[in-house]
């Protein structure tokens, strides 16, 4: 049986992930081993680096697979680091067991410290918080690195007007 591997990170640290480069110790993906959760971060950036492109697309989808096969009835209990069980912000271990996705945090590990962990690291991808009604603000740094192009897509994003942004964001990349 393969050891176990429990993970809490966020969408902003796949890059260094997958290209091997350490951001250091406050800015790395956390890395829990064994049924103790003995920390390890920086094994996340030990592997040969994967250059960009459609192999990342392909890991991403190999990924997801046991997530899905655990989901369907009669599976295996799987234990995996997913992005957003039930609406949380950045990926936590989860445990899903007949169809049921529950959060296996190492021992010492509160969910208040993961998600405040998670929020932090969003700052790197532009998200400054995202409300109880899913509405997302973004940093200064990313309202100022679209200022100059197209000032509407730094405003607060709500999800019904998710469909209207995309389209902004098409026109304004010529697609």
């Amino acid at each position: 049986m393969p050891p176990l591997v429990r993970v809490v990170g966020h969408h902003s640290q796949l890059t260094g992930v997958m290209t091997s480069e350490d951001p250091g110790p406050d800015d790395r993906c956390r890395v829990y081993l064994g049924e103790d959760g003995r920390r390890e971060d920086e094994l996340a950036y030990r592997a040969p680096a994967i250059d960009a492109g459609l192999r990342w697309n392909f890991l991403t989808a190999a990924v997801a697979l046991p997530v899905i096969e655990a989901l369907l009835p009669d599976s295996k209990v799987l234990r995996w680091s997913v992005p957003a069980p039930g609406g949380l912000p950045g990926g936590y271990p989860v445990k899903i067991d007949k169809g049921a996705v529950e959060l296996d945090l190492p021992p010492g590990t509160s969910l208040e410290d993961a998600v405040a962990f998670n929020e932090r690291m969003a700052r790197a991808d532009g998200v400054e918080r995202i409300d109880p009604d899913g509405t997302v603000h973004f940093t200064d740094a990313a309202r100022e690195a679209v200022a100059d192009v197209a000032p509407d897509l730094a405003e607060p994003l709500a999800l019904a007007d998710m469909e209207a942004r995309g389209a902004l964001l098409d026109e304004v990349l010529g697609l």
